[in-house]
């Protein structure tokens, strides 16, 4: 990555949505729309630029506009989304962004400094792979490297609200212990083992140098680390067990990137819970502002290799859990894991919410002696 300082500001596209031959609403309305919007985000190029497309549709029936975005993921991630969004709406407001933050470059410089101070870490994560092997990855499991298949799995609202608001009470825990304790349940019963390697995507922000503020800068800071899934009978033990291994990765997996690097095989297994997106509100001028769930075209070119055999992404929307589950299996092993994953989901909110205690494990206890 280098800063194009030449580089030229791409126009800003424009679509009346009216011109369009469908009808706001119809299939043929959204395949016209899909196929204009992958073509706005179709002349990105890594190398030379652009990597952004910005555009304004407008002409929709109940008087709403779009502002529509297509950033490549070299300058963008999930929390770059909201800052944009939120800085979208402060200036529309007429109010101002306050005081520059951090840069990019001073988060890239910290990260080596980072490396350089903690190579004591290489041992954990030489530890966490330790018993992973690539051949035993889903060895009993057809795999077509040349097919995708997709499933959507998504829990109610008042589901979604006990497994992000009450779920954590019974083992003190954080969102990613329960989603990862379910997933590690559902992959056990796919693959008939205990131990499952995946690779988990963070928001990468983490605070390891004091003097920089990175709320308000836009860039790609997801950290990816390897994370070994260990789960048993008990669903309780499989919790506690899941949210110990989960406390003891360093700083939240910021420095695997820069310690051992990405040469070595990786699981093919990949995980990565958003957050959650307000479904958006009024405000005092009655202009309403969300991030829509609309299709915005095609994002990804079909020649693009993916070496994930599994990849997992979710977030809460509109107060719902969603994820999207694709895979190289064929369409029935998917739909059985997508199956596997919700009902344990399901399972673990359950049993979490009816407990009747609160559990201590060992991070806990660690915490309240230091």
């Amino acid at each position: 990555q280098y800063y194009d300082a030449p580089a030229s500001i791409e126009e800003l596209k424009t679509l009346d949505i009216r011109t369009l031959k469908g009808k706001e609403g119809t299939e043929e309305f959204e395949l016209e729309l899909q196929d204009i919007l992958t073509d706005w985000q179709s002349y990105f190029n890594i190398e030379r630029g652009p990597l952004y497309s910005i555009g304004y549709l407008y002409g929709y029936k109940d008087g709403s506009a779009r502002l529509y975005f297509a950033l490549h993921h070299l300058i963008v991630d999930t929390v770059s989304w909201r800052v944009l969004t939120e800085n979208l709406k402060d200036l529309y407001s007429g109010k101002a962004l306050g005081f520059k933050g951090s840069s990019y470059r001073q988060w890239t410089e910290a990260i080596k400094s980072y490396a350089k101070e903690h190579e004591e870490e290489r041992n954990y994560w030489e530890a966490v792979l330790s018993d992973y092997t690539e051949e035993d990855t889903l060895k009993d499991l057809k795999i077509n490297e040349e097919t995708l298949s997709s499933e959507d799995i998504a829990l109610t609202v008042d589901q979604t609200k006990k497994l992000i608001g009450e779920s954590n009470k019974a083992y003190h825990t954080e969102i990613n212990d329960l989603l990862l304790t379910a997933l590690g349940k559902a992959l056990s019963k796919l693959t008939k083992s205990s131990v499952n390697h995946i690779i988990l995507e963070g928001h990468g922000r983490e605070e390891i140098d004091e003097s920089l503020d990175l709320t308000g800068t836009l860039g790609w800071f997801t950290t990816l680390y390897p994370v070994r899934l260990e789960t048993f009978e008990d669903l309780g033990e499989s919790l506690k067990n899941i949210k110990e291994t989960l406390r003891q990765i360093p700083k939240k997996g910021i420095g695997y990137g820069s310690l051992i690097g990405y040469e070595k095989a990786l699981p093919r297994i990949s995980f990565n819970y958003l957050g959650q997106f307000d479904g958006g509100g009024l405000d005092e001028d009655k202009s309403q502002w969300s991030i829509v769930e609309e299709n915005s075209g095609i994002s990804m070119h079909q020649a693009n290799h993916d070496n994930n055999i599994i990849n997992i992404n979710g977030l809460v929307i509109n107060g719902a859990l969603q994820f999207n589950l694709s895979t190289k299996f064929d369409t029935e092993t998917t739909i059985r894991l997508a199956r596997l994953f919700k009902e344990n989901l399901e399972e673990v909110t359950h049993y979490t919410t009816h407990q009747t205690r609160t559990y201590l494990t060992v991070s806990d206890v660690n915490n309240i002696i230091d």
